[in-house]
């Protein structure tokens, strides 16, 4: 049993709309849902720039931060080392993270901008959110371009760091009608550029912790009449972090007495043991981080009466280049030997969906839709010995010396699925709803060795497949003595895809 959750910290005593139960706007305090939102207003008055920002004021919400472009949501507790736990929606497009190495990891960090609210509903979410939902969801909910009035927003902010730099952000809205009450268009802009304060001691390098950021977004809103409108938008974002943002905060030893001896064996490749020092690291190798995100979306909404049918169709896009210090893992296998892991990595979400919500006069109000998904992932693994600066001695080249180990990794995942909430109400007080979904899921996976340890290069990927299909269910009971205060009760079921076994030996 649960109460209504409270807006958000800071918020004003005024009404907040959500959309949390595909039914349209309704009022937060009718919402028999488990869910806290964060208004635009509030997030521009914070100056709030990610969702880390801003997550302190959710509760039983904890972001695993493991620095820019690398997070990890965790919602009442909840984790994962496979596929998230936690569905992320931008307006109607699935962004939801799926990694190889951490489930739920490298959630897509695009910049909290022209945002009308971001709501969080605890999970499970099963039924109208489908997969990776058990948790919760988070949506980021964008303004709608407006075709009564030009609006014209700028934004910046000026910052140090503390044994780092200037940090510097800027950011511009610029609405503009095209057609007066029929057409408009939307863009915003936004540059942030964030000096680094770690330093590795190793290499010597200063401040490798810097984060620049480049983002922009076109939306265009046609209302045809009062009954049908189109939207779409497109959106991207550049990101280049300049190294890793593990650190140590206080002064303590860098290395263990048992690491100290595996330290000593690189001693040749002009490597020392440094004195212990506040917000550094220990780091054999450069660790960039770059990533681009695009993110494209369109819907069709026609408000027929006793409902409204919204069609959607999306696509999303992440590349990133990622790379990180695999020496120690060397050392652990007895191999004295810096080196770099380069992993480059792909994913694309297309995903479509079409649901209709009722707005009858009666005591029944319903949704019920449809969802098709298909993702397509690629994933490398190019271990690559370097020189006494961090950088490769070489490109990766199977058969080439400094090539240590290589792998790719593809996966295909299909997903289909049925869902439906009905809610009754007996009165102005009681009422209750009952939600089913079906689901079915394919992942179809290739992995092949490009360089393996001590052999050849295998010709033939290995593959491995998985499918399932079931019925997630919800039941809620909803009662509200007054205006100002609601208690539910709510049963329901959460579900991820799950995922075929990586090869062995991971490095």
């Amino acid at each position: 049993m649960a109460l209504a959750a409270p807006a958000a910290l800071g918020a004003q005593m005024e009404e907040i709309m959500v959309t949390a139960q595909k039914r349209g706007e309704q009022a937060l305090q009718d919402v028999p849902v488990a869910v806290q939102a964060v208004t635009g207003d509030s997030i521009r008055e914070q100056v709030a720039l990610e969702f880390s920002d801003i997550a302190a004021q959710i509760s039983s919400l904890v972001v695993q931060d493991l620095g820019p472009g690398d997070r990890k949501y965790i919602i009442r507790g909840i984790n994962s080392t496979a596929t998230s736990a936690v569905g992320v929606y931008y307006d109607e497009a699935v962004i939801t993270a799926r990694t190889k190495q951490d489930g739920g990891g490298r959630q897509a960090a695009i910049e909290l901008h022209d945002l009308a609210r971001i709501e969080v509903l605890k999970g499970p979410q099963g039924t109208l959110y489908g997969a990776s939902s058990s948790a919760g969801t988070v949506r980021y909910i964008p303004n709608r371009p407006d075709p009564t009035r030009i609006d014209v927003n700028l934004g910046g902010l000026v910052s140090s760091t503390e044994d780092g730099g200037e940090n510097f952000h800027f950011d511009g809205m610029f609405n503009l009608p095209v057609i007066e009450d029929e057409l408009a268009l939307r863009a915003v802009a936004w540059y942030t550029n964030e000096d680094g304060f770690i330093d590795n001691l190793l290499l010597n390098n200063k401040d490798i912790n810097d984060n620049e950021v480049k983002g922009g977004k076109l939306a265009a809103e046609w209302r045809i009449n009062d009954a049908w409108t189109v939207s779409a938008f497109g959106l991207f974002q550049n990101r280049e972090v300049g190294g890793t943002s593990r650190q140590m905060p206080i002064k303590q030893p860098l290395l263990e007495a048992n690491q100290i001896a595996f330290a000593g064996a690189l001693g040749a490749f002009g490597f020392g043991i440094p004195e212990a020092q506040k917000r550094t690291t220990q780091s054999y190798t450069v660790t960039p981080w770059d990533e681009d995100i695009t993110l494209f979306g369109g819907k069709l909404e026609w408000d027929a009466g006793p409902g409204n049918l919204l069609a959607t169709v999306n696509y999303f896009k992440r590349e990133i280049d990622f790379n990180f210090d695999s020496t120690p893992i060397l050392l652990f296998f007895g191999v004295p030997i810096p080196a770099i892991t380069h992993e480059p990595q792909q994913r694309e979400v297309t995903t479509a969906e079409i649901r209709w919500a009722s707005d009858l006069d009666g005591p029944l109000q319903f949704v019920v839709g449809g969802f098709l998904s298909r993702e397509d992932k690629d994933f490398e693994v190019q271990v690559i010995a370097t020189g006494s600066d961090g950088q490769p001695l070489a490109p990766f080249m199977p058969g080439d010396p400094n090539t240590i180990f290589g792998r790719v990794k593809s996966d295909e995942l299909d997903q289909e699925a049925l869902f439906g909430e009905a809610e009754f109400s007996f009165n102005d007080q009681w009422s209750i709803l009952a939600g089913l979904r079906w689901y079915q899921f394919d992942i179809d996976s290739a992995n092949r060795e490009t360089q393996p340890f001590g052999g050849t290069p295998s010709l033939v990927p290995l593959r491995l497949s998985q499918d399932d299909d079931k019925v997630t269910a919800k039941g809620s009971i909803r009662f509200q003595p007054t205006e100002d205060a609601l208690l539910y009760f709510t049963v329901s079921q959460g579900f991820r895809p799950g995922g075929t076994n990586d090869v062995a030996f991971i490095p």
